[in-house]
């Protein structure tokens, strides 16, 4: 009732209808007066414009930008059972903080979100694969190598692993807790695998598995050519100005490219003779 009279009110006030209409307007955000009924904190429309909160929740970043991320089509994100449990962004819990936590989206969300397109790599199960180089943090984005005509083992933000069968797909970030992520809450400064329903549709995420140094993920039958396995050789943090995590994922075997045929050197030219013939 109260929310259906406040966008009634705003709509005469403000012509918010209009205003969405136009473009001049993106989202609504109702701040509930305090005094209704249950616990809540806050809701928001899948794919719309309009999100609610109750009382203070209205000022808190985390909710808010959990909220709106629900209008930006973003489903939960999750921990075994815990449907919020993902604590390294801001689509697991919401925090009762005005000035942070400091998060990110992970990185299947970001993915869907359609940010970092050139430092982003797919990973299908027709062909084997096998990358080795830098994984780097969203913050530290603007550090990372490009890549150079031909070379495909440069800086890399998200891997999207897509296996053969099944009803999920894989995300690979490295979760750099710095900056604009110094607040994670979860698998800071760990390479992080999450799973969810393929596609870049609404589907909640689940953590797979926080890697340090020396540790190991594999996806069993990614496809035709066995599993796919992702190996962090090591994570080095504030070097020249960079922090990255040296990943290895290897999916079957890579034949390698064979070297073209070495240049014939050329015959000595012929001597001129010395002196005209007689």
């Amino acid at each position: 009732v109260i929310q259906g009279a406040m966008v009634t009110e705003a709509n005469n006030d403000l012509g918010i209808q209009a205003a969405l209409g136009n473009g001049s307007l993106q989202y609504v955000l109702l701040c509930i007066p305090p005094g209704t009924s249950g616990g809540w904190i806050a809701y928001a429309y899948i794919n719309s414009y309009l999100s609610v909160y109750n009382n203070r929740w209205c000022e808190y970043p985390s909710g808010l930008m959990h909220e709106i991320g629900h209008n930006l089509g973003l489903a939960h994100s999750g921990d075994g059972g815990n449907s919020y449990g993902d604590q390294s962004g801001m689509m697991g819990y919401s925090y009762n903080q005005d000035e942070g936590p400091a998060m990110c989206f992970n990185g299947a969300k970001s993915y869907q979100l359609g940010w970092f397109p050139t430092y982003s790599q797919e990973v299908e199960s027709d062909n084997p694969f096998f990358w080795n180089g830098d994984l780097v943090g969203f913050v530290d984005k603007d550090s990372m190598v490009g890549c150079a005509q031909g070379d495909s083992n440069c800086d890399k933000l998200i891997f999207r692993l897509k296996p053969q069968s099944g009803d999920n797909e894989y995300y690979v970030q490295f979760n750099r807790k710095l900056g604009f992520n110094s607040g994670t809450k979860e698998g800071g400064n760990q390479v992080m695998v999450v799973s969810r329903g393929r596609g870049t549709g609404y589907s909640a995420s689940l953590i797979q598995a926080k890697l340090n140094a020396d540790n190991q993920y594999t996806i069993s039958s990614f496809g035709v050519h066995g599993s796919l396995t992702i190996t962090v050789q090591s994570i080095t943090l504030n070097s020249s100005g960079k922090s990255w995590a040296d990943v290895t994922i290897e999916y079957g075997t890579v034949s390698p490219v064979n070297p073209t045929t070495a240049p014939v050197e050329p015959t000595s030219a012929p001597v001129e003779p010395t002196s005209a013939p007689v």
